[in-house]
């Protein structure tokens, strides 16, 4: 069984933060004959990398088809529909368990018109899920990201996010699981006493009610990471006036917080948690029965493949022999699966030349725990044997794990950590909310390396 990722790499515009593969394009109803030309281009490569897997598992069963970004809702409803129509011709779709799309609420009317006509073609499946990405309600953060510019008629990006907020509601069918994306940016304001105030508090407090009154089916909630190919980064990066990390907002760049940043992640995830969405991922909340399916492949260590530019997939050694595309493969290979990972070069993957092999490797053992842990650790699932791990551990390991269970960052049991919950088998443990919230210091205190 596989999970597919197909990766449309435009945007309308690059925001300043990002760091995924992408590049700021006009809409589609924008472009004229060249600018198509160069659309269908990348289409049709992605078409043919769908055929080469499909031959190369024909008939393999799909778990789940994920259209994400960079900005998919660029490309229009039916050329997501050609896309998951070529999958079909393929690979078995009949029992796909979710379908999912990423979008931006804007242009708004155009997002409308693509989920009805999606909506339209998978009627009959189990599970549409649809994730927006909102980011922040505060005008200001939206302003310096890029993200979002007034539109005619609206006084503010934040008039614009509750309006089509407000009109969504009626495009939601039965089937559909709709998730919203939202950045833990820092941003406090100081009121007149000297106090530090996040946001508008008009504004947080809508974020309340509309939590509140479980439209959404689920969030996505992080913590803003800035990488070294962001513009936000670059920017600091060649300014030296910028680089004190006390200043908080510059015209063009953000600087980010370390005490704000999480500060701000805890006062929204309060109000996730208080309005009975579980976590179950460190940045992932949802109803029961509404988590991400695709998502936690990934965690799981099921098999996926992403395809397009600079996509990376995972294969177990079953699969990684049937498809057998490395030159150093041979009869007998033993390795635990393959990491492949996809140029990040346009013109390259336009040519059809893919697959980075410098950047495409064999998974010894070793590789495949520390991947395994590492991801799954993230979740709200038991780890379920720790001596499976003990290769990649730290030698004192079960003690610092004793030390994480009486701070209530982990929760599990073993004879060894004095029998607490012998109800349960006695190695299993994972992590509480609160571990979640310090998962990058515990997981670099208990593995060797990452």
């Amino acid at each position: 069984m596989l999970s597919l990722y197909l990766h449309i790499p435009f945007c309308a515009q690059k925001c300043a933060y990002c760091a995924f593969t992408s590049f700021p394009v006009p809409p589609l109803s924008k472009w004229g004959a060249e600018g198509g030309g160069f659309f269908d281009a990348y289409l049709t490569e992605l078409k043919k990398e769908i055929e080469f897997y499909g031959n190369k598992f024909p008939g393999e069963e799909i778990k789940t088809i994920y259209i994400g970004g960079g900005t998919p809702n660029l490309i229009w409803a039916e050329n997501i529909i050609s896309i998951i129509n070529e999958i079909k011709k393929y690979f078995n779709t009949e029992s796909v368990a979710e379908y999912s799309f990423e979008f931006n609420p804007f242009p708004q009317e155009e997002i409308y018109s693509i989920i009805k006509k999606l909506n339209a073609a998978y009627a009959k499946e189990s599970r549409v899920r649809f994730s927006f990405g909102i980011q922040s309600l505060d005008d200001e953060v939206l302003k310096s990201a890029g993200r979002f510019t007034p539109q005619r008629g609206a006084k503010s990006s934040f008039g614009q996010i509750v309006e089509f907020l407000r009109w969504l509601q009626q495009y939601k069918q039965e089937n559909n699981v709709f998730n919203f994306d939202f950045i833990a940016f820092g941003k406090f304001n100081e009121t007149r006493s000297g106090n530090l105030q996040l946001r508008d508090q008009g504004k947080l407090q809508f974020f309340e009610n509309f939590v509140q009154s479980w439209f959404a089916d689920s969030f996505s909630l992080y913590t803003l990471e800035l990488s070294e190919w962001s513009k936000w980064h670059t920017l600091k990066k060649s300014d030296p006036s910028l680089q004190d990390r006390h200043c908080e907002w510059n015209e063009a760049i953000w600087i980010e917080n370390d005490d704000l940043i999480p500060e701000e992640f805890q006062i929204l995830k309060e109000i996730l948690l208080e309005s009975w969405y579980h976590r179950y991922e460190v940045s992932n909340f949802a109803h029961p029965s509404k988590n991400s399916i695709h998502n936690m492949t990934y965690r799981t260590m099921e098999n996926y493949l992403w395809l397009g530019l600079a996509s990376s997939s995972f294969l177990d050694k079953e699969h990684s022999k049937i498809l057998n595309v490395l030159h150093w493969q041979r009869e007998g290979w033993k390795g635990f699966g393959l990491r492949l990972t996809n140029t990040k070069n346009l013109n390259d993957y336009l040519a059809s030349k893919r697959l980075d092999e410098s950047k495409t490797i064999e998974m010894n053992s070793k590789d495949y725990l520390i991947e395994k842990f590492f991801l799954n650790f993230r979740t709200n699932q038991w780890i379920k044997d720790i001596n499976e791990f003990k290769e990649i551990l730290v030698p004192n390991y079960e003690k610092k794990i004793e030390n994480y269970i009486n701070q209530w960052f982990i929760f599990g049991v073993a004879p060894l950590w004095k029998g607490k919950r012998r109800d349960l088998p006695a190695t299993h443990f994972k992590l509480t909310d609160s571990g979640m919230d310090v998962f990058n210091t515990i997981i670099t205190d208990l593995m060797q390396e990452i």
